[in-house]
Formats: C-alpha cells, structure tokens, sequence
C-alpha cells in the first residue's frame, strides 16, 4: 500500500487507525474496516495500471458515494 485515509471526526483516531491499516496490508485492512465499519481509502500500487495506483474503498466508503 502507498496511502491510507481515514474519515473520522477524530483526528488522533483517524491518524491511528490509518497506521494500523497501513501496516495490515490490503486484504486484512478492508476485512478489518468491514468489520469495524471504518469509512477509508487506500491506495495500492498496481503495476498493471496506467498510472501504477489503484484506489480501493471499504465497504462503510462505498455508501458515502
């Protein structure tokens, strides 16, 4: 993962979470976010994309769109 943004009214908790997140790596983030229902965007890097980033929400993130 390159990046990892957290929505939360708390700075201190979104800035924790997105560490923890980060570290978990994308498959255990999202089941992570989907089972504490966190709004977050990560990105990953995908080589096979044009720009090498791909962008995945968590399921709480989808509902916000």
């Amino acid at each position: 993962m390159v990046s990892v943004t957290v929505f939360d009214p708390q700075c201190w908790r979104a800035d924790a979470l997105a560490t923890a997140l980060m570290v978990m790596g994308e498959e255990r983030a999202i089941e992570f976010t989907r089972q504490h229902e966190i709004p977050c965007l990560l990105w990953v890097r995908a080589e096979t994309l044009h720009n090498g980033l791909r962008a995945v929400r968590s399921p709480r993130l989808e509902g916000w769109l």
